[in-house]
């Protein structure tokens, strides 16, 4: 899972997880430790931080296949671009193409 997915998704779903997964992936994704930083620090294993990282990670993807608040998130910044490129380009075709996807945003 690339980096900026793992902070939406810590950002989106990231209180679901336990305290202590939520200690990890931060330390993981947001704070750039390495497994046997956090090991040191947590005094645990570098094997059980592997495993748990893994598990938080897991999770995160799980509500995302699940609830897809990422992938709707997406959906909406592309219309909105794509509202950006009309609206600064082709004025001939603006109110019903513009109206269309301003409807699909409100709807979704």
């Amino acid at each position: 899972m690339e980096q900026m997915r793992q902070i939406y998704y810590m950002d989106l779903y990231g209180s679901l997880l336990t305290k202590h997964q939520q200690e990890l992936l931060r330390m993981v994704v947001m704070e750039d430790y390495s497994l046997g930083e956090i090991a040191q620090e947590l005094d645990i294993t570098r094997q059980g931080v592997h495993d748990a990282v893994q598990r938080g990670l897991n999770k995160l993807q799980w509500y995302e296949d699940h609830l897809s608040l990422y992938k709707k998130h997406l959906m909406k910044q592309q219309k909105i671009s794509r509202i950006k490129e009309i609206l600064e380009g082709d004025r001939e075709h603006l109110s019903s193409e513009v109206f269309d996807l301003l409807s699909e945003l409100l709807d979704a």
